[in-house]
């Protein structure tokens, strides 16, 4: 999938390959110790590796995401270890990178990231790698799972994954407004004036999802005809029917600039990180 503002894609692949198997190849290289702990720190846990470079602006972009993602699990006591595989050209960069990271890195002069690509068929960065033994298919994204599910995703498995889809259908089919509008204790909706509504009253009404956002020059056109459309509704007593804008805007500030003029209700994808909106309404 490609990744937003940097051109590039992501190859994300995921092979069932115990971690232990990771300490071996390590080991048999002479690197014993890894910066920021030992090998022995996989050990029972669910392994990543993490190909990336300072000079790869998706990878600048990435690594953060990652870190908070990796921040959460271990908040929450999951066995998960990350290990860096640069590709940065000198060690002054290298050492640049992998400062804000706070997993484990294998040493700039180990120099193994050739070899390890070449053995997990990584042929881009930045790319991801789990090393568990219910591994999802190469074709599979493990980026974009976490993307969509953030720490639900964890522990990367073909099994969550198809936990996670099955969840996401129940959703759609079985029509609970609640389950698709609310997420992990946000249980409204916002309107225009920045006033927050429960999702508990929609209920009842027929809604409508808006797909849309400011950036999109044909979205704005189009929000100019709906509002009035709208507005002809709620004029005719219609007080059973209301809209709701699903934003896809870039950030917060382009979110509140795109619905400062609409007169219904709206959520920011960015705050609602669901895959539901997007599988429902068949956007990519």
């Amino acid at each position: 999938m490609p990744l937003r503002g940097g051109g590039h894609t992501l190859l994300v692949v995921l092979m069932a390959v115990p971690s232990s198997n990771i300490a071996t190849i390590l080991e048999s290289q002479g690197v014993e110790f890894l910066l920021s702990g030992p090998l022995s720190s996989c050990y029972g846990k669910t392994v990543c590796l993490f190909f990336s470079a300072n000079w790869c602006r998706p990878c600048k972009a990435l690594t953060p995401q990652l870190v908070r993602l990796y921040d959460v699990l271990k908040m929450e006591g999951k066995e998960i270890e990350i290990i860096f595989v640069s590709f940065d050209r000198d060690e002054e960069k290298f050492n640049e990178h992998f400062k804000c990271m706070p997993w484990l890195t294998i040493p700039f002069y180990a120099n193994l990231h050739k070899r390890l690509s070449d053995l997990y068929h990584v042929d881009r960065i930045p790319s991801l790698i789990s090393l568990s033994s219910d591994g999802i298919s190469v074709e599979e994204d493990l980026v974009g799972l976490i993307e969509d599910y953030g720490a639900e995703a964890f522990p990367f498995t073909k099994k969550r994954r198809e936990e996670l889809k099955a969840a996401d259908e129940a959703k759609r089919e079985g029509g609970k407004l609640e389950e698709l509008l609310a997420h992990q204790g946000r249980n409204y909706v916002m309107s225009s004036d920045g006033r927050e509504v429960s999702v508990s009253k929609l209920i009842g009404k027929t809604i409508g999802l808006y797909f849309g956002a400011h950036w999109s020059p044909p979205c704005r056109a189009f929000t100019s005809k709906l509002i009035e459309v709208y507005n002809e509704l709620i004029a005719s007593s219609d007080q059973d029917f209301e809209i709701i804008l699903v934003s896809t805007d870039r950030d917060l500030k382009e979110f509140e600039l795109n619905i400062s003029c609409m007169p219904w209700l709206a959520i920011h994808t960015k705050i609602k990180q669901d895959k539901t909106f997007a599988e429902f309404s068949t956007l990519k």
